[in-house]
């Protein structure tokens, strides 16, 4: 989710370090609620939609978005769908070609509501372990097929039910118990040959790390953070993570053929890896 990295970085910015806990928690028990009610009450008066498509509740794009508007809201998922087809093309794939596509932490449908333009003809899904976000999905995008997920495996979904999967700003999150997990999941419902995109926080995000933090990355490819300040808005196994590219080139092949890597290739902030299951011998 964006909304860690922009929460954190307004406290950061405007409380000293030992005031940190507090003002997190009046900004979310007090001030977001405050500024979603506003933000609410106009869309429901202007009946606001985003080029004919019905936005989500004002707390709920806050909460993925780190923000209630909902022009910013559909300019990230603009940006979003638009840069896994770039990614694709870079790894010699079309997004239009492939049939059946999962969004894997789909939240509230922000980036599959613009995929589905560019990818009409294929079936689209989405999961989420937001049983909120999911149930507004079901009632509001009637294009695609939507269901929950708990914090570990197993999917739903049968083996090789998918030829491509995207998951943007999940593995930003995971400690690596949970995102290895995943990665063998992942692996389980694409297709033999298909391709799964995962983003995540490269060197252009680092500036959100603690500086104490930089030696593990450095030394391990990977780090993943829990700090003070988002203790409590979220489960400790989902905080912060950062990779290296060569972490990421060395432990995702166990899983899959690395077959591309886009620095900042997601809406100009976070790094895209492109993966491969590999086909079946024979």
């Amino acid at each position: 989710m964006t909304a860690t990295a922009s929460i954190v970085g307004a406290i950061k910015r405007r409380t000293p370090a030992a005031l940190y806990p507090l003002a997190r928690s009046v900004y979310h028990r007090v001030v977001a609620p405050i500024e979603c009610w506003g933000v609410a009450t106009a869309d429901l008066l202007l009946h606001r939609t985003y080029e004919g498509r019905v936005l989500p509740p004002a707390l709920m794009r806050f909460k993925v978005r780190g923000s209630p508007s909902g022009h910013a809201f559909a300019a990230i998922g603009r940006a979003c769908a638009r840069d896994v087809g770039e990614a694709l093309q870079g790894a010699g794939r079309e997004l239009a070609a492939f049939r059946s596509i999962l969004d894997f932490g789909c939240g509230c449908g922000g980036t599959l509501v613009w995929l589905k333009d560019l990818a009409p003809t294929a079936t689209l899904s989405g999961t989420d372990i937001d049983r909120g976000a999911i149930d507004w999905c079901r009632r509001n995008l009637p294009f695609g097929r939507f269901g929950t997920n708990e914090a570990l495996p197993p999917l739903e979904y049968a083996d090789a039910s998918f030829d491509l999967i995207y998951a943007v700003s999940v593995f930003t999150h995971l400690d690596e118990e949970f995102q290895f997990s995943w990665l063998e999941e992942l692996r389980r419902v694409l297709a033999p040959g298909g391709i799964c995109l995962i983003t995540l926080h490269g060197p252009g995000s680092w500036n959100e790390m603690p500086a104490n933090d930089e030696a593990t990355l450095t030394s391990r490819g990977f780090v993943f953070v829990r700090t003070e300040v988002t203790r409590g808005l979220f489960p400790d196994w989902y905080q912060t993570a950062f990779h290296t590219r060569s972490y990421v080139e060395n432990r995702f092949a166990r899983y899959f053929d690395v077959v591309g890597f886009v620095p900042r290739g997601m809406a100009n902030h976070q790094d895209v890896v492109v993966l491969q299951r590999p086909r079946e011998a024979g």
